[in-house]
């Protein structure tokens, strides 16, 4: 009786899965929590591999241990609280996650998930401006597989990313006149970072006027953008002096620091700036936000306006890291994909829609192939590290290694190794930074005289004009013992003087 009860149910369920299976929505769900799995495992791998550093992962992780237990947002790597640096406060909201599970690959999973949902979101936006169902599917494709998205989401772990689902909350809300999800995105978007307060306040500046030349009105909602703008960068201004002690924080400083021509005459200031516009890498990040979209004829102009501001501000830095596909250009993917959304919306009536539905196959093809070909260059996220930089035997000696170390001890570790011990150790950076940032952090050994202190002799860092790691040996002798060795790792323990653990 047993198994034809059996078969009979789930014969009798088939068709339901069948009309689950081709539902739209469960489509697009699934898509984007495919992609939120694989992103995921990808991240975990890369941890796990030794290829996340402290700078950023190790420093998220470290402010929210440090929330736990009472410092809010402190890093040692900062050396103050991190809004000092960066007005961060949706961090806030993880420390119930982190303290049910107080690991970097929390992070790291929370980061894919919040962009799987941000691919959703497109797919909503998209369904809500008439386009159909595969069109909108295609374009949540786009979406996954956009260089913009995957060079944030495995690159370490930084909480901008938040601001691609709140943005796409906060149009959706805007172009469906929801005002309860328009505030809500809109609140939650100027808590992910200072900068998102700049990019809406163009983004509200550009509406506004695009607005009262078409129809004589001013709207009272971009109104609200751009002083919701204004004054949440006013009030980040007054946290960061607070939180640093300083009456120039890091968080004001950064503009000298990315555009390093600022303080320059301008005689010269203004030909290196052009020297940063115009370079091969500025040519790239051009490619690599339009090229995968099919490039600007199919952009709404108003809306594609804060992403080209985002373009123009990594191409005229002086910072090289703002020139690769990182943190930097998050911002720029919700405006990209509405652009897109938008555009397609406006024609879809017209002749440049009948076309693009008898080529909208080899178009797809098109832009799936320039998404793979921007990974082709150098400061893609693939290109610039590789999960297969560290042999195995490496990594089996540093997870060895960092094994020995006990929880809540003192230690220091390179850039690459403490994201693995700072949830469970009070962890300090290697002095691995150019000198211009160590007046802010508080770094382990020589500064500090740690327990504990773990290196690997292959992954030297410049420090002063030399490397740290070599540097640091004399000063290591009669204070510290060699307490264990595996392959190229040392650990070593202050007034140690025990027999040394060799492990293979």
């Amino acid at each position: 009786m047993g198994q034809p009860y059996l078969r009979a149910r789930f014969q009798g369920a088939l068709p339901h899965l069948g009309g689950l299976v081709h539902n739209p929505i469960f489509q697009a769900v699934l898509l984007a929590v495919a992609y939120a799995a694989i992103a995921s495992f990808v991240s975990i791998l890369r941890h796990q591999s030794y290829q996340t550093c402290a700078l950023d992962l190790g420093l998220f992780a470290q402010t929210l241990k440090s929330t736990l237990q009472g410092d809010i947002l402190y890093s040692s790597i900062d050396g103050m609280s991190s809004f000092g640096y960066h007005f961060t406060p949706i961090l806030l909201l993880l420390v119930p996650i982190f303290w049910l599970a107080p690991h970097c690959e929390t992070l790291l999973i929370v980061q894919s998930l919040a962009l799987g949902l941000g691919g959703y979101l497109v797919y909503n936006l998209g369904r809500s401006q008439g386009l159909n169902h595969k069109v909108t599917l295609a374009i949540e494709f786009l979406f996954f597989i956009n260089p913009l998205v995957y060079g944030v989401n495995f690159y370490d772990f930084h909480p901008v990313v938040f601001a691609v689902p709140a943005l796409l909350i906060m149009i959706t809300g805007l172009v469906q006149r929801r005002w309860r999800l328009f505030t809500l995105g809109l609140i939650l978007a100027l808590m992910t970072k200072e900068t998102i307060a700049l990019i809406l306040l163009v983004f509200g500046l550009v509406m506004l006027i695009a607005c009262y030349l078409r129809s004589k009105k001013v709207e009272k909602v971009y109104l609200v953008v751009i002083l919701a703008s204004i004054a949440t960068y006013g009030i980040a201004a007054v946290v960061a002096r607070a939180a640093s002690g300083l009456d120039c924080p890091p968080l004001l400083a950064y503009a000298s620091i990315r555009y390093a021509y600022i303080d320059e005459p301008i005689a010269q200031a203004i030909p290196d700036a052009l020297c940063a516009f115009f370079s091969v890498s500025s040519l790239f990040l051009i490619f690599a936000y339009f090229l995968p979209l099919a490039f600007l004829p199919l952009l709404s102009p108003l809306w594609v306006a804060p992403a080209l501001l985002i373009l123009i501000m990594g191409m005229l830095s002086t910072n090289v890291n703002q020139h690769c596909l990182r943190q930097y250009h998050t911002a720029a993917i919700p405006f990209l994909f509405t652009a897109l959304i938008i555009g397609l919306a406006q024609m879809k009536k017209g002749r440049l829609m009948l076309l693009l539905r008898r080529i909208w196959r080899p178009l797809l093809a098109v832009m799936i192939l320039a998404a793979v070909l921007v990974n082709l260059y150098p400061t893609s996220v693939f290109r610039d590290s590789s999960f297969s930089s560290l042999p195995a035997s490496e990594v089996e000696a540093i997870d060895s290694m960092i094994s020995l170390v006990p929880d809540d001890a003192t230690v220091t570790a390179q850039r690459r190794i403490l994201p693995h011990l700072c949830c469970r150790t009070d962890a300090y950076l290697a002095p691995c930074l150019q000198p211009a940032n160590e007046d802010y952090g508080d770094f382990g050994v020589p500064y500090r005289e740690t327990e504990y202190v773990v290196i690997d002799w292959q992954q030297r860092h410049q420090y002063q004009g030399g490397c740290w790691e070599d540097e640091i040996v004399s000063y290591l002798e009669g204070k510290y013992g060699l307490l264990a060795q595996a392959g190229s790792v040392s650990l070593y323990k202050l007034d140690y003087e025990g027999p040394l653990i060799n492990l293979p």
